[in-house]
């Protein structure tokens, strides 16, 4: 076949081993890139749990903040009301006439 061929010329075979070498030096780089990928999704995967866990924390402690902050926002409306609406206080309706 068309190894044989090549192998009885000296320049030839000299092509082969150059290009045997060349896939051999392409097998090596394709397989340190399949460890370094696999390495590479093994962490991914290892740290899901803790990126969702993470992000549940953040979004939580946003809400929790937000509620605080209508809380407290509140207070001074909550007071207002008990001012103004403890039973027996006289109150005066903006917009009628007094003594009605």
């Amino acid at each position: 076949g068309k190894v044989a061929t090549m192998m009885q010329n000296p320049l030839d075979s000299i092509k082969l081993h150059r290009n045997k070498e060349k896939l051999e030096h392409a097998q090596q780089r394709a397989e340190r890139n399949r460890k370094a990928v696999d390495v590479s999704v093994r962490t991914v995967v290892e740290h899901r749990a803790f990126h969702a866990r993470a992000t549940l924390h953040a979004a939580l402690k946003c809400y929790v903040k937000t509620a605080a902050g209508w809380g407290t926002a509140a207070v001074q409306t909550s007071k207002a009301f008990d001012e103004e609406f403890r039973p027996g206080m006289s109150v005066q309706v903006v917009g009628f006439p007094s003594g009605h």
